[in-house]
Formats: C-alpha cells, sequence, structure tokens
C-alpha cells in the first residue's frame, strides 16, 4: 500500500510581499514562511539590536470565551488566569497528569469582556489545541474558536519595536494587551531585547506589514528569529521539549506556572517538584568555537551521554546551543559534543548565555 504524499504547505497572506522581496521560503510548521532574506546576520542585527519584523502566519490563533470560559481555562492551564483583567496576559503551558509539558501558549484577556481570552500557540495547531480542550469540556458554557482563517500573526522583534509601533500609528500596549482597529497588539519578547506580536485581519497584513517596513522595520526570516532566540537563551515548544519535559527543567518555572491558583491539570506533580526545590536536569547553552553544526550532537561528559542539542545556531562565527543537561555536566562548566564531523568542545553556560545578557 503506498503512503499518502504529505499535505501541501499553506501559504500566508503575505506570499505576494515576500515574492515581491525575493525572501527564500521554508515550509515550517504546515506554512510557507520566509527562511531569510538574504541577509541573515543582518536580520539576526536587527532582532537584538533595532527591530525586526517576522511572519509568523505558521502560528495557530484561537478564542476561547463563554460564561465558565475564566473557570475552566484556569483548570486547564498552568498559570493563573482568573485574575487577569482585559489588557492583561500571561504565558501558559498545558501539562498532562504527571506534571510534563504537552504545549505552550500565551492567554490574553481580550477588550473589554473578562471571559475571552485570545491564545497564540507555540508548536501546536488548533486542532490538536480543540482536541484537548474539547475533551474535558462537559456540561461547561466554553467555546473554542479557530482564528487561523480570518487573522494571521506578524512579530516585530528588537529594542527599538516599541518606537515603530507608534511610528507605524499602531497603539503600544499598556500593559500585555491592546487592541484597536481589528489589531490587537501583544507584548511577546521572542528574542531577548523585547518585542510584540501582532494579530491581524488576514485581509490587512500587506497594509500592516509595509506600513512597519516604512516606519524602518527590517523584513526578516526564521533563520534569524531561531539564532536571536538561541543566543538570548530562550527554549520553543516543541524544538527544546521532550515527552518527558517540566517547566522546571527548562528554568521557565516563574513564566509558566503559578501557586496561587486552584487546581490544574498536572498540578499535583508539578507542586511537589517545586516544594523539592531540585531537578536533576536543566536547560543550559553550549558554545562551541569554529561555527561547528552542533544541532542534534550528543553531549559526553567523559564517556556518559548527558544531554542532546536541542537547537542551535552559529552567531558570531561561534556555535550556540540550548540542551537539557543532567546536573553534572553544569557543574563542569564544559562538554564533548559528538556531532557527525566529529568531536568539539563545548562551554555550558547555566542560566544559558547568562554572562551576556547580565
Amino acid at each position: 500500500m503506498s503512503e499518502s504524499p504529505p499535505p501541501t504547505p499553506r501559504s500566508s497572506p503575505l506570499s505576494a510581499a515576500h515574492d515581491a522581496a525575493g525572501a527564500a521560503l521554508v515550509s515550517w510548521e504546515g506554512c510557507r514562511v520566509p527562511e531569510s532574506y538574504g541577509d541573515v546576520a543582518a536580520e539576526i542585527a536587527a532582532a537584538t539590536g533595532g527591530a525586526a519584523l517576522f511572519d509568523l502566519a505558521h502560528v495557530g490563533l484561537a478564542l476561547i470565551s463563554g460564561d465558565d470560559c475564566r473557570r475552566f481555562s484556569n483548570g486547564m492551564f498552568t498559570n493563573n488566569l482568573r485574575r487577569l483583567q482585559p489588557g492583561q496576559g500571561n504565558r501558559n503551558a498545558l501539562a498532562d497528569l504527571k506534571g510534563r509539558l504537552l504545549a505552550v501558549a500565551e492567554l490574553y484577556c481580550a477588550g473589554a469582556d473578562p471571559d475571552r481570552f485570545y491564545v497564540t500557540l507555540e508548536g501546536r495547531d488548533f486542532a490538536w489545541f480543540f482536541a484537548r480542550l474539547d475533551r474535558y469540556i462537559i456540561m461547561d458554557e466554553v467555546e473554542v474558536e479557530d482564528l487561523g482563517g480570518e487573522r494571521t500573526l506578524l512579530s516585530l522583534q528588537g529594542p527599538g519595536a516599541a518606537g515603530l509601533l507608534a511610528a507605524a500609528g499602531l497603539p503600544v500596549p499598556e500593559a500585555q494587551f491592546v487592541e484597536a482597529d481589528g489589531v490587537s497588539v501583544m507584548v511577546r519578547d521572542r528574542c531577548g531585547g523585547g518585542g510584540f506580536d501582532l494579530m491581524v485581519p488576514a485581509s490587512a497584513a500587506a497594509s500592516t506589514w509595509a506600513a512597519l517596513l516604512a516606519a524602518g522595520a527590517t523584513a526578516a526570516g526564521l533563520s534569524a528569529l531561531e539564532a536571536a532566540r538561541v543566543a538570548a537563551g530562550k527554549p520553543r515548544y516543541p524544538a527544546d521539549v521532550g515527552e518527558k519535559t517540566f517547566a522546571h527543567e527548562l528554568g521557565m518555572r516563574d513564566e509558566l506556572l503559578a501557586f496561587d491558583k486552584g487546581c490544574y491539570l498536572g498540578q499535583e506533580v508539578i507542586n511537589r517538584m517545586d516544594t523539592m526545590g531540585r531537578v536533576n536536569k536543566r536547560l543550559a547553552g553550549l558554545r562551541a568555537a569554529g561555527g561547528a553544526e552542533i544541532a542534534g550532537a550528543e553531549a559526553l561528559l567523559g564517556d556518559k551521554v548527558v544531554g542532546t542539542v536541542s537547537s542551535a545556531a552559529a552567531v558570531g562565527g561561534e556555535s550556540l546551543g540550548l540542551a537539557i543537561l543532567r546536573n553534572a555536566a553544569i557543574e563542569a562548566g564544559k562538554v564533548t559534543l559528538r556531532t557527525a564531523a566529529g568531536e568539539v568542545e563545548a562551554v555550558v553556560s547555566c542560566p544559558p548565555f547568562a554572562d551576556e545578557r547580565g
């Protein structure tokens, strides 16, 4: 029996603009989006020192609403949603009953209605997200709506992002979220230098993109976004998350978890881990000289495998990587990476590259 061909990647609403600019496109999580505009180093520099504009049409978008929305969502996600007021948001995870991460998402209290949450997904599509929540909706007044067809996501990253939003005539959130003229602007730092996600109507994507470029943003692709993310030591789901990964191991305790809320899925194990105060492995940064290809490399301490490089990027002539390493390797400060081209030595930084970020 022959195998079915892979599904054709869907197109971004900005495909025509990318083609006109000569962008190199790549299929990413089922969508064709820019990989680069030809000068990745300049795009990285914009994302870390100026303002880089990314097309994130692959990101799943959802709306949770209904009279029981707040109570129900607070029992599903790991952060505290009951306390969010209109204009506020936080980062969350969905966990299994053993406290292991199944998904990461941002939730924002939308507009003046406290019982509506916009959701931006990370590494999960809407079909998975809906199925996960729907299995727990019994008698609840909760609606989970796919916004992916009518809206799309842009991201403006870098220390100059707020100024460019204002210059382009777009609102800047006073808290975490603001909405005006159908455009939702949400605080979301993806590269370590501050930034915003913009959820815009698909019909307005081209005009919004053009306005931000005219204001001085640099069009950039996912190669630059990934490199800047790795250099900032920021893990991404699912690239840096395995089947048995906990928020504490990723250094995301304060970002994803709340300990002042009611019960939620996985809470018992997560609370127990927090009480213990120590995990056996943690996310670390790895630095290897010479620009070696280290993605997927095994990390060795002596002759023992102590982790695997989950994300990597070449930045400034060096190879930077992220890996969840055993504590012994972190304490040693150095590991050997077994790559396809041979073994290379790497310096360990935990938290990842904290010395560079201060």
